[in-house]
């Protein structure tokens, strides 16, 4: 079947003659009904092309997310096919964006969604391949452009950001809103996800060793992947995250993608993690994912737990009298200890711990509960 002036005139428009042989192309079109993946072999003038090969990237005859299509379906997929972007370091090609798309049927809702962007919502090509990748890279100097080693592990890669990409732009479709590539796009989505009636989604910090934030000196720092403003900083309300009366809050990176948390502790600051821990190797509990855990309260948070240290004693089996004799003070001082009349010095609290069997300072130490948002 002979390809008509439109489908010649689009393959022309959309193949590199320097690295595609579009008259083999259009030839193997119009002796194949079916397009197998031997169409990119069977058209290619470099495989893989020298230019993708300087920047790491795979040729056009290993094209890996592809599945046989009709022939008209295939001519229509060619301005993705064989898209190749202008800065190499600063883009992506169809893998980047359809990789994690393992069976059949994930990688045909991938090229329908290409479609969708491509011929329904008019969007550029450069803008279709480099916006995801924009948005959930990683930046690396050492290269001039953007770290993609990050995206294997990131809970937020490029093909997960396409798909959200997409649904994002239904749901502006649906508002009448025109802002097709915010800046901040986890923040955009999650406002429009909530203008649509939707739950917006929960971002929580990262950690490879069960250490999701880590003191820094009068800071505590965490990594991940979090909505930030207009002004860079996370919007916590979309995240497990709480925080109260910081010193500050900043976020590393200008985009809202992989970066450092840093906030700054004051006497009075709470910081607490909603189905999240530190947890390490002596602590076996199981985390509530709807219980929020205490990373850090200041000083001024904190008071004696006087039900506590009564609930210490009691599970050693002493009496009042012979808590009081053990650290050498009166059975009335001791007693008011646990009435909560009165707290024990620095010098006591470390005689009582000895005595109870109590490693940790924090059993004996009260703190408040975080409260949920209205």
């Amino acid at each position: 079947m002979k390809l008509t002036e439109n489908q010649i005139e689009l393959i022309a428009n959309y193949t590199d003659e320097r690295y595609i042989d579009r008259a083999k192309l259009i030839t193997y079109l119009e002796s194949h009904k079916t397009v197998e993946k031997a169409v990119f072999a069977a058209c290619s003038k470099v495989a893989p092309s020298k230019r993708l090969l300087e920047a790491n990237e795979r040729g056009y005859d290993d094209l890996a997310e592809y599945n046989p299509v009709e022939r008209q379906t295939f001519i229509r997929r060619i301005p993705f096919y064989f898209y190749i972007p202008s800065d190499l370091k600063r883009g992506g090609r169809i893998f980047r964006l359809l990789r994690k798309f393992k069976t059949p049927e994930e990688l045909e809702a991938g090229y329908q969604n290409l479609e969708f962007l491509f011929y329904e919502v008019g969007l550029p090509l450069k803008t279709i391949f480099e916006y995801p990748v924009q948005q959930a890279r990683t930046p690396s100097k050492e290269n001039g452009g953007w770290d993609f080693s990050f995206f294997e592990g990131s809970p937020y890669n490029p093909p997960i950001m396409f798909n959200d990409w997409v649904e994002y732009l239904k749901i502006c479709i649906q508002l009448h809103r025109n802002e097709y590539t915010p800046r901040h796009f986890l923040t955009a989505y999650n406002e429009a996800l909530e203008a649509s009636g939707k739950s917006p989604i929960i971002y929580k910090p990262i950690s490879d060793l069960g250490f999701y934030m880590v003191r820094d000196g009068r800071s505590y720092v965490c990594e991940g992947i979090f909505p930030c403003d207009e002004n860079n900083t996370p919007i916590l309300k979309w995240t497990n995250i709480r925080v109260e009366k910081p010193a500050y809050i900043t976020f590393s990176s200008d985009y809202s993608w992989y970066g450092e948390m840093k906030i700054g502790l004051t006497p009075r600051t709470r910081i607490f993690l909603k189905g999240q821990y530190d947890c390490d190797s002596s602590n076996d509990e199981e985390v509530n994912e709807d219980e929020w855990y205490m990373v850090y309260s200041g000083p001024m948070n904190m008071s004696f737990d006087s039900e506590a240290l009564k609930a210490a004693r009691k599970a050693e089996k002493l009496t009042q009298k012979q808590v009081a004799d053990a650290i050498g003070v009166s059975e009335r001082t001791y007693q008011k200890w646990e009435y909560g009349d009165t707290i024990p010095d620095g010098h006591n609290l470390i005689r009582i711990m000895n005595w109870l069997n109590i490693s940790d300072v924090q059993f004996l130490t009260e703190y408040t509960e975080p409260k949920e948002d209205n």
